[in-house]
């Protein structure tokens, strides 16, 4: 045999015996995944992205789902889940917002809550206020804590068929977009929630399993071992040391990075599952100063008196562990309707005006977590259907805890 026919076998032996290590990585690591050089990184990050990706979109629709079933479950006990379709009480109740309402006996209702009512103004309709005063004959008179006056028309106690625990945040927005046209946006939430499921799976091989070592001896089954044995003698054992360099410390590697991935997955899932909690600040009051007088003929006189606001606020803790004593000092010449215990607006209890305390438990609408709430007090002044106010220039913290409706409130 000549030199370059000597020259020209070792070549094709080389060949073949390269074509052979290629073919079984091929059946080992189909997409290349325990291969030497940078391809390993490089599939880490991928892998990490994708875990990173999925697991968002897996939160994201884990949250839609929840808030879902906290706007919908309510309804099987009897509770009525309402879509708010205006901002008549913003800024602590949202359009869009679900709110849920538990229904009470008409004596129980009580001062200061949100109640959702028969609208007497538009029969057949409902409507979502708060109880701002008590009207003519035990009646109900109602604000929307946005509006600037309180609703014309007073509502009867037998009208009310609930008073609100929960608000399920923005799930009630695609029934607002309906009933307002909005077209475009139902179209782009119903696109985005669409890819969101999309990603969802795009890790299912990590956290399947496919890719650690378990996948690998699946891989190397009858197929790789028969494309093996038919390999000559001459290439056998090259053949087994490309094996061995492909799959021992690669799969050792691989096994720790599926691991932390699992567990890094987990962890964001968790995160991503965790609840916040909702603020909800209530519009400032609007102050005004007071008159009340009558008059009737010569003989009578006309009496002008202006209301004095309550100083000298303390906080008590009362042994039951979920209510305060609000107390006060009052110097006006005229005795008050009553006195309300407010923060930012929002009536938390009430007292007659010849009272100077007053027990406070607060139930937070759909509060969820830990706030300290600067509480003040109101005299309230009332001529027939005419109330004057005049608030305490000093306040008491409050802290309360609260979870869906059940409230622990300690002095600050």
């Amino acid at each position: 045999m000549s030199a370059s026919t000597a020259g020209r076998s070792g070549a094709a032996a080389q060949t073949t015996r390269v074509a052979d290590a290629e073919r079984l990585r091929e059946i080992v690591d189909p997409h290349h995944r325990h291969s030497s050089g940078p391809d390993p990184r490089a599939q880490d990050a991928r892998d990490w992205l994708r875990l990173i990706v999925a697991s968002v979109a897996r939160g994201l629709i884990a949250t839609v789902l929840g808030l879902a079933f906290w706007a919908a479950a309510p309804a099987v006990l009897g509770w009525h889940p309402t879509t708010v379709m205006t901002g008549s009480m913003e800024p602590r109740i949202h359009p869009g917002d679900v709110v849920v309402s538990v229904p009470v006996p008409p004596a129980k209702i009580q001062l200061g809550k949100v109640i959702l009512f028969r609208d007497p103004a538009h029969p057949g309709e409902l409507r979502l206020h708060r109880y701002y005063r008590v009207g003519p004959g035990g009646s109900l008179v109602t604000k929307g804590d946005a509006n600037p006056t309180a609703d014309a028309t007073p509502v009867a106690r037998s009208a009310v068929e609930g008073v609100a625990l929960l608000r399920v945040p923005w799930i009630g927005l695609p029934i607002l977009w309906l009933h307002e046209g909005k077209w475009l946006y139902l179209a782009i939430t119903a696109a985005v929630l669409t890819l969101l499921l999309g990603f969802t799976g795009i890790d299912s091989d990590l956290r399947h399993g496919r890719g650690d070592p378990a996948r690998v001896r699946r891989l190397e089954t009858e197929r790789g071992r028969k494309a093996v044995a038919k390999a000559e003698a001459s290439r056998s054992a090259y053949i087994e040391a490309e094996r061995k360099a492909i799959t021992r410390r690669t799969i050792r590697l691989r096994a720790r990075r599926v691991k932390r991935l699992r567990v890094a997955g987990g962890a964001l899932a968790l995160i991503l599952l965790a609840g916040a909690a909702t603020s909800m600040a209530p519009t400032p009051a609007a102050l005004a100063a007071s008159w009340v007088g009558t008059t009737s003929n010569p003989t009578s006189n006309l009496t002008a008196a202006t209301a004095v606001a309550p100083t000298g606020l303390t906080c008590t803790n009362n042994a039951d562990g979920s209510t305060v004593t609000i107390g006060w000092s009052y110097a006006g010449s005229v005795t008050p309707a009553t006195f309300s215990v407010i923060n930012n607006g929002t009536v938390y209890a009430t007292a007659p005006g010849t009272s100077t305390s007053t027990t406070l438990s607060v139930t937070s609408l759909l509060g969820l977590g830990l706030a300290t709430y600067p509480v003040s007090v109101r005299t309230d002044l009332v001529a027939g259907n005419t109330a004057w106010t005049a608030m305490s220039t000093t306040t008491v913290g409050v802290k309360v805890t609260a979870l869906l409706g059940i409230t622990s409130v300690r002095c600050a």
